[in-house]
């Protein structure tokens, strides 16, 4: 703050506004956005398959698809940058932190499905929605919550990570404080940029409880919830199971198997 200040002192807060803060905050709002977003869709579904599917083996998938959590997203894009040495840009970047943080929506997905009432999808039915609506109309605000809290921390983890972005050359607001500050003359502009950061980080939890709101999503009526009844995938089992494979794939198996030939 007291860096901050001494910026707004001299006039510099305008020269960064100008040709700092604002093209890098964008780039960090775009890949805020493009994770958490990502995140909040594949980790619904793939909570929904490892929880209310026939999928075989979803117990090991649920510990398999938990393993980028093992790996943190830098050592990820340097096992990346060892096999692709020119990889860099947005969507690398946006590929590995979705990989990383996806764990944080498919766990508290999966944990509110296995606990929700299924009987309110067989209501939806009744009052006749189609399949997909019904089990929509059923679930979903019943996993609202822990979706949005993990699509939070995915939103808030791709905003503060600083490894991933600079390995792969992608130039956001945790990149730009980390260049001003080592630069030894631009301190004060780094203060200032670090501001913005913080403003980001409130700006995402303040979305976070509007989204989730105060509506009682919790079951009233007497007696235990009746529990999920698998619903059976049929042909689309191997793309679902691709679908769970993935993150781990990417986010953890890939880049150890990269280090591991680099060390060999």
């Amino acid at each position: 703050m007291v860096r901050a200040r001494e910026a707004l002192d001299r006039g510099v807060s305008s020269t960064v506004l100008r040709d700092q803060m604002l093209p890098w905050t964008v780039a960090s709002i775009v890949l805020v956005l493009a994770v958490a977003g990502t995140c909040l869709v594949l980790g619904t579904v793939t909570g929904w398959l490892l929880a209310a599917t026939d999928l075989p083996g979803r117990r090991a998938l649920l510990v398999l698809a938990t393993l980028p959590l093992a790996v943190p997203s830098y050592v990820a894009a340097y096992g990346w940058l060892s096999l692709r040495p020119g990889l860099q840009g947005f969507w690398p970047t946006w590929a590995i932190l979705t990989a990383a943080c996806l764990p944080y929506v498919v766990l508290p997905v999966a944990a509110a499905l296995r606990s929700a009432d299924h009987a309110l999808v067989e209501v939806a039915r009744a009052a006749g929605r189609p399949p997909l609506r019904a089990l929509v109309a059923g679930l979903w605000p019943q996993v609202v919550p822990g979706a949005a809290a993990g699509a939070l921390l995915a939103g808030l983890y791709a905003l503060s990570d600083f490894g991933t972005p600079s390995l792969l050359r992608h130039q956001v607001l945790t990149f730009a404080v980390q260049r001003q500050y080592g630069s030894f003359v631009g301190r004060e502009r780094a203060a200032l940029l670090a501001l913005g950061l913080v403003a980001l980080a409130l700006v995402l939890v303040v979305a976070e409880r509007a989204l989730r709101g105060n509506a009682e999503r919790w079951r009233r009526a007497a007696g235990a919830p009746r529990p999920p009844r698998p619903t059976v995938l049929g042909r689309w089992t191997l793309p679902a199971l691709a679908l769970v494979l993935l993150p781990a794939i990417v986010g953890a198996v890939v880049p150890v198997l990269a280090l591991f030939r680099r060390l060999a």
